[in-house]
């Protein structure tokens, strides 16, 4: 299982993620590729529940947890995350820790 556990990633974003399986993308039906297995601290507090599937960070497609790292580590103050919830997709603003 790999985590968002980066200096400055898992504590200021509070996600763990890992890749969807082919499998779990097709039973889905996303283009999304990161699972969210545990929500914490910021990203809890903004509603991100585990289960939801991260599609974007700042408007920006993410597929790989390096992805997410690299636009977490360049952001200030807050992301705006996209997840896909069952059917529906949801913006999701997070205030960094």
């Amino acid at each position: 299982m790999a985590k968002d556990d980066q200096s400055d990633g898992k504590a200021r974003l509070g996600l763990a993620l890992r890749p969807l399986q082919p499998q779990e993308m097709r039973d889905v039906g996303t283009s999304g590729r990161l699972l969210i297995e545990d929500a914490t601290g910021p990203a809890a507090q903004a509603g991100v529940e585990s289960g939801d599937i991260l599609l974007a960070v700042n408007g920006k497609p993410v597929s790989t947890i390096d992805q997410v790292r690299e636009i977490v580590a360049k952001s200030d103050k807050s992301v705006a995350l996209l997840i896909q919830r069952g059917e529906d997709k949801l913006f999701v603003p997070v205030r960094l820790s």
